[in-house]
């Protein structure tokens, strides 16, 4: 058994994810090609906290399949967590107009940015929309207790 085992960056394979590892160079991904590819590709960037490369992915994928409609959310966590908000936003408000089946999750991201940016009467309507549908949502609000009750406050 041969125990040196030998990474070279020009073999890597995206498909094959070992502890959220993402390839380091650009170049050992020519041969990814389709809207799917990209954004698994962009979902391995995104998981090793890569996201301004995970966001590059998704845009090309958007590029090469625009009714590609869920790469709109993923785009927006991927803005969120680099503290894009206001472009994050945009993202979610598109994903929520394809009626997606993860909209409470989407109303969640919207509800703290929305609290973030000072937009309160934005954020209670996301709010609201959760917890009409789940009351028990309510714990896994992104915004914390003092800020979810300053929001209900104003």
């Amino acid at each position: 058994m041969n125990n040196n085992l030998q990474i070279n960056d020009d073999q890597f394979d995206p498909s094959f994810d070992l502890q959220g590892a993402a390839p380091a160079k650009r170049a050992s991904l020519e041969f990814v090609n389709d809207a799917k590819s990209l954004i698994q590709t962009g979902r391995l960037y995104f998981n090793s906290g890569r996201y301004d490369e995970a966001i590059t992915y998704y845009n090309e994928a958007l590029a090469i399949d625009p009714k590609e409609t869920g790469v709109f959310y993923h785009l927006g966590v991927a803005k969120f967590k680099a503290n894009r908000l206001e472009e994050a936003i945009i993202d979610f408000e598109k994903a929520l107009e394809f009626k997606p089946w993860n909209s409470l999750d989407i109303y969640n991201y919207t509800s703290y940015i929305y609290f973030k940016l000072g937009l309160y009467d934005k954020a209670k309507q996301s709010i609201k929309k959760i917890l009409t549908v789940n009351h028990g949502m309510i714990n896994d609000l992104l915004l914390n207790a003092t800020q979810f009750f300053q929001l209900m406050e104003s």
